[in-house]
């Protein structure tokens, strides 16, 4: 066998590889000891680290279902010392200080409304929070501290929306210069309107506590509260009316407050006060809460002068007073009017101001003065820097300023009565812009919102509303009020204006602008009859109308017209009487006259061929007295006559028209006028004046019974009748007292007078076109026909005219349009029909939603939400309370909590008055802006809560 030897040095080697080896190995073996230690802490880390985390996100979770109001923004720790867990407010502490955890509660917005993606900036959705819970750890690994993060969203699980979007929804709240219509389900849009105001119509009419003038009124637009004044009167002096629902009915009385005798003279409205003006020593100034009608502080003035006006801007009250040995014009700081009032300072003008105007840096004070009808005062100062001479010597009344602008109000005399200053510099002067002559006094001026018209309270016995449209100055239109009372007031709203008087059963007028239609009716077309003859009476029958007139020698006395194209009426034939035709009913081919033809008053024309009538039969009643009316029932003709004869009252049998027959006639003694038949009553309009109104029983035609009757005061004739229903409307001869008799026959053997009303001349026919609106003719200038509407018996209104160019002594309305007999001689029929709707809208308005319960008395109000399209604003305002009824009381508020704000950004968070009674039931008030041509439209509205 072989040996091998090695060398010496090689052995030495071979261990150290070996070692070397063994080495690695073993450092090998440790490194992967290490980090599988590492990976241990690590995974110890990271399991304690999520098991905090996830802690932290379902304590989150806890608190939102336990009480959502506990999820307050900001940095909190955790605690259950109290047996669940509850936010604390430092950051806690785990495992000895190893570990420190934050929750940061955050809001969370959305984009696109509250039904977008969540996003950095938005919209605010209050139902939802994020939350960051955060740890970090104090033990080292490798010297670097170690910190987790987790993020999620929770939501409010209990949140619940009442939301109205319907035609339904919308109706059954009330509506203030609005209206809704339903084409896409419901919506809500301003008024439509007559934007140029040709036409002010008046809406509704009250009459208030007492007989004292209403001085002054003053709209809350936020709260929609209308508040008027008036002079010493039994009752309330002050009222406050509710007219968020005086587009369906008449504005109601809310609240009132009387004073006992204390004669005013001018009322301020602000910051939920009122300061009122009198002429009593001691308390010149009474100053009132809005919400409890509660005097809560006078203001004595020095001296015994009479305090005549007064006005607040912003927080500064200015008094005027008669001349004497004081000031005549007081300033004082109403910042706080549950204190004693801090005066300003004063200004002394030695002679008599009548009205008061602030603008941000001066006071203007109308005067008596003749070169100095204007006064301009230093709201920093109180110095008097400039006086302002008017043309000519008439007093000035009243005053408003906007916009740089100041609006003045004159006597009626020589100069213009309305006139407009430019205000943008006062102490260098107040240029005249324009000037108007109105031929009445101008007691107080009110303005629109965009400033396109001024509304005016005047002396005109005719237009005691003037509206005027300021660019170009021009009268626009202007509204009647029952009477010749002045008005003395003036407010305006929601497209309506409201104007205090002087008339004790006016006190209070509501006028609007016409919509169009039957509210601007127009001359659709018109019939020239030859001769120059007048019309006495008309009647339509299918297609055709028929004419009858005073008699003529010259003429004939029928005629009958083609109206199927109402644009031209087509002559078809016509018929010499041989007397003036004072009354017709056709029926079945047969016209039936009352004529003034001695041997014929009752005529009977076979009508039959339009274009060759020819007479039938006639009865010729005992006496020469005229035949003036006529009324028929099947086979059963009444005639009605002039008085003198032994018989006014005749009953024909007209089975066969060639040959009527008497069946019964009655002495009356006194004109049976007109005439109207229902059933087994004739109703009559007499001459007599304890019987305007005559009810006879016919229900045997042989033997007539008078059976009851209605006086009228006054002795004026009833000349003209029409029936509706239980109403039956009486027109009269001139008088003062009301030519409009409205009387209840719903018991016809015991009408009763419901109404008598003025409509400014005779009136000599009345025609209802539906059964509550009429038409009537009569003899007044430039409004022949009249429109009323008797919806309220007590208180008919007159809803517009027609200019007629010539006295209207007949009208029948046949459903579409209404036909009228003048004394024109080219316009001798007329027909009348609805003018074109109107093409704009109200400039502001609101809708008041109906109330909602959200059935706990803890309820947490949201959010409010609402979608809007068209053009223009809207605007929302709530109101909350503990019980429905409670509700009334309640101050409309916005976002921060007050009636100073609304919420004007869809899905804002609400905020309720804190000092609401509570905030289970709920009102949502929305308040829409255009510019009268167009409109936004609201389509929904959806508030949010939780409890």
């Amino acid at each position: 066998m072989r040996q091998h030897t090695f060398p010496a040095g090689q052995s030495i080697l071979e261990a150290v590889l070996a070692m070397a080896i063994v080495s690695l190995v073993a450092l090998g073996t440790f490194t992967a000891l290490l980090l599988s230690l590492d990976a241990v802490e690590r995974g110890r880390l990271e399991t304690v680290a999520t098991g905090y985390l996830e802690e932290g996100v379902q304590a989150a979770r806890s608190i939102r279902d336990r009480d959502w109001g506990e999820l307050v923004n900001g940095t909190h720790g955790l605690t259950t010392a109290v047996g669940y867990y509850a936010f604390q407010g430092d950051p806690e502490s785990l495992r000895n200080g190893s570990y420190t955890r934050t929750l940061l509660v955050e809001d969370v917005y959305r984009t696109d409304g509250l039904e977008g993606a969540i996003a950095e900036t938005g919209t605010l959705d209050p139902g939802a929070k994020q939350v960051t819970v955060t740890l970090e750890t104090s033990e080292p690994f490798q010297n670097i501290p170690r910190r987790w993060e987790s993020v999620v969203y929770v939501f409010n699980w209990l949140i619940s929306a009442w939301t109205q979007t319907t035609r339904t929804d919308f109706e059954a709240g009330r509506r203030h210069g609005t209206q809704i219509q339903n084409a896409e389900g419901g919506e809500v849009l301003l008024e439509s309107a007559d934007p140029a105001w040709k036409k002010a119509l008046l809406a509704y009419t009250l009459n208030l506590d007492g007989d004292g003038d209403r001085i002054a009124a003053a709209v809350d637009a936020s709260q929609d509260l209308l508040y008027v004044l008036s002079t010493s009167t039994s009752g309330n002096e002050l009222q406050a009316f509710d007219v968020s629902g005086d587009s369906d009915a008449a504005p109601t009385v809310v609240r009132g407050a009387e004073f006992g005798g204390i004669t005013f003279t001018d009322m301020a409205v602000a910051n939920g006060y009122a300061y009122l003006s009198s002429v009593q020593d001691g308390a010149e100034v009474t100053i009132v809460s809005l919400t409890s009608m509660v005097t809560v502080g006078t203001l004595d003035l020095s001296g015994t002068a009479d305090a005549l006006a007064l006005a607040v801007s912003e927080s500064t009250l200015g008094i005027v007073r008669a001349a004497s040995g004081q000031p005549e014009v007081t300033f004082y700081d109403v910042s706080d009017p549950l204190a004693s009032l801090p005066l300003l300072g004063t200004t002394e003008l030695g002679i008599t101001p009548t009205d008061i105007a602030f603008s941000p840096t001066h006071a203007f004070v109308a005067t008596t003065a003749n070169n100095e009808e204007i006064s301009v005062i230093s709201r920093s100062s109180f110095v008097r820097t400039r006086a302002v001479n008017l043309s000519g010597n008439d007093d000035t009344l009243s005053l408003e300023w906007r916009d740089d602008r100041l609006y003045v109000g004159r006597t009626s005399g020589s100069s213009q009565e309305f006139a407009i200053l430019d205000a943008s510099d006062p102490d260098a002067g107040l240029p005249l812009l324009g000037s108007l002559e109105l031929n009445a006094s101008v007691r107080d001026i009110a303005l629109d919102p965009e400033t396109t018209f001024a509304f005016v309270a005047t002396s005109s016995d005719a237009g005691e509303l003037m509206v005027l449209n300021l660019d170009p100055l021009v009268l626009a239109s202007s509204g009647d009020i029952s009477g010749t009372d002045d008005a003395r007031s003036i407010a305006f709203s929601g497209g309506r204006a409201y104007v205090g008087g002087q008339a004790n059963a006016a006190d209070l007028n509501v006028f609007e602008a016409g919509q169009g239609g039957w509210d601007a009716p127009v001359r659709v077309g018109s019939a020239n009859k030859s001769g120059t003859h007048d019309v006495r009476s008309v009647f339509v029958d299918g297609a055709y109308l028929y004419i009858g007139t005073l008699s003529t020698s010259s003429d004939r006395e029928f005629f009958i017209y083609d109206v199927s194209n109402a644009a031209v009426p087509v002559l078809r034939g016509s018929f010499e009487i041989g007397g003036t035709v004072s009354d017709i009913v056709v029926s079945n081919g047969y016209a039936y006259l009352a004529t003034s033809q001695n041997t014929r008053e009752l005529d009977i024309i076979d009508v039959r061929s339009k274009t060759a009538p020819v007479r039938a039969g006639s009865y010729d009643a005992q006496g020469s007295q005229d035949g003036f009316s006529v009324a028929l029932s099947g086979t059963t003709a009444y005639l009605g006559r002039q008085t003198g004869s032994p018989n006014e009252l005749f009953v024909l049998n007209v089975t066969n028209p060639a040959a009527p027959t008497l069946r019964g006639s009655l002495g009356f003694n006194g004109n049976i006028n007109d005439l109207v038949v229902d059933s087994s009553w004739l109703y009559a309009a007499t001459s007599d004046d304890a019987r305007e109104l005559a009810v006879f029983n016919v229900s045997n035609p042989a033997v007539p019974v008078l059976t009851s009757a209605a006086n009228a005061n006054g002795t004026a004739d009833g000349r003209a009748l029409a029936k509706s229903g239980s109403l039956v409307l009486v027109g009269r001869a001139d008088s003062a007292d009301g030519e409009l008799l409205l009387v209840s026959v719903q018991n016809p053997s015991s009408p009763v007078v419901s109404s008598q009303t003025q409509a400014a001349s005779a009136v000599n026919a009345v025609a209802f076109q539906s059964t509550t609106f009429v038409f009537v003719g009569l003899d007044a200038d430039n409004a022949e026909v009249q429109r009323w509407d008797l919806s309220v018996p007590s208180s008919p209104l007159l809803r517009s005219s027609f200019d007629a160019d010539a006295d209207a002594n007949a009208v029948f309305f046949n459903g579409t349009y209404a036909f009228l007999g003048t004394e024109h001689d080219t316009l001798d029929a007329q027909i009348v029909g609805p003018g074109p709707a109107a093409t704009g809208y109200t400039q502001d308005g609101t809708i008041t939603s109906t109330a909602f319960d959200a059935g706990y008395d803890a309820t947490d109000w949201l959010s409010a939400a609402w979608t809007v399209s068209g053009t223009g604003s809207v605007e929302l305002r709530i109101r909350t309370a503990a019980t429905e009824s409670s509700l009334a009381d309640a101050v409309w508020t916005g976002p921060d909590g007050t009636p100073d704000t609304a919420y004007a950004v869809s899905g804002e968070a609400m905020q309720s008055d804190p000092n609401a009674t509570g905030s289970r039931w709920i009102q949502w008030k929305g308040f829409l802006r255009g510019d009268g041509t167009s409109t936004p439209v609201l389509e929904d509205v959806t508030l949010r809560f939780s409890h």
